[in-house]
């Protein structure tokens, strides 16, 4: 099970460059490894502990999105919310670190995209719990109810940005209530996320691979709204396909559907344009490849809208 919180060890010239760009609405907290990282659920906190000599929390995020991907689609996605003031810069940090393989703008990174981002000053910053340990390489996770974390948690109620997350009237912006015990965490808060956090979610989400046809040439790859966004106004990930190029273009078509089972179906207009052997013919009938997590899942309901304006 994951946890509510977690602290990750944060490089100082990571920090200090983000803490100087004041409008960033989210950054990634990228490894130059490949990762699945499933320490918390999106909606979690994520602290930043500056490494040593300092060896105190710094700041926060709340995790949006994790997986990986290309340095080039990082880049092109996230910009300086990387961390890093140029593209090439990117690819000269993560050659420090894999020193023994060849580094380009197509090797793959892991990423934690966090949004609502807080790099606090100096006279605010906090120790680490008192159970934290100089041995832990990447970071430790906690429950929200662990002995040691209440004052990460104020910490967080004190200084946490409201720009990302609807009010509720009982719930704070980022899934907390105030009860007499402390505070009480919701797991199932909701991340409202942009166009470029979409599009690395869904990359996540499929594992790289078109949801379609299996494709995992990633700069063919799309993040496409099954409910059109100028009519939704959302970028949730339930709302999205990761689609290669040209099915992307059928599916905005209304050329190519998904069915009640999940399965691929042609219009009768584009099966009439077709010559037989046509590669999107093979398509007729294909089972989608979906996301394991439910949370990631399309919706049945967006598909079906969708199936019912296939074009015949």
């Amino acid at each position: 099970m994951a946890k509510d919180l977690y602290i990750g060890n944060t490089d100082h010239d990571w920090f200090d460059f983000c803490k100087s760009q004041p409008d960033l609405k989210e950054v990634n907290f990228w490894q130059p490894s490949r990762q699945h990282f499933k320490a918390i659920d999106i909606g979690g906190i994520f602290f930043f502990r500056r490494k040593s000599p300092i060896d105190k929390i710094g700041g926060f995020g709340v995790l949006a999105s994790a997986g990986e991907a290309t340095i080039q689609t990082a880049w092109e996605s996230l910009g300086l919310s990387n961390g890093v003031e140029t593209e090439k810069d990117f690819i000269h940090r993560v050659m420090k670190y894999k020193k023994s393989s060849t580094v380009d703008n197509q090797t793959l990174v892991g990423f934690k995209i966090l949004v609502d981002p807080v790099f606090l000053d100096k006279e605010h910053w906090i120790d680490v719990p008192k159970d934290w340990s100089k041995n832990i390489v990447t970071g430790k996770g906690y429950y929200q109810d662990a002995i040691h974390v209440r004052p990460l948690l104020e910490l967080f109620e004190k200084h946490k940005r409201v720009t990302t997350y609807p009010a509720s009237s009982t719930l704070s912006e980022h899934g907390f209530a105030e009860i007499q015990s402390g505070f009480k965490y919701r797991q199932s808060a909701k991340v409202r996320v942009g166009q470029n956090i979409f599009r690395m979610a869904l990359l996540s989400a499929y594992q790289n691979k078109c949801a379609i046809t299996g494709t995992a040439v990633e700069v063919c790859l799309e993040a496409a709204h099954i409910s059109a966004f100028s009519e939704t106004v959302s970028h949730e990930i339930p709302n999205g396909l990761l689609l290669r190029r040209d099915i992307h273009a059928l599916f905005d078509s209304h050329l190519l559907s998904i069915d009640s089972q999940n399965r691929v179906r042609l219009s009768k207009r584009l099966k009439e344009e077709l010559k037989v052997g046509d590669e999107y013919l093979q398509l007729e009938g294909k089972e989608l490849s979906i996301p394991t997590d439910p949370i990631f899942q399309p919706s049945k309901i967006r598909l079906a809208e969708h199936f019912l304006s296939l074009k015949d």
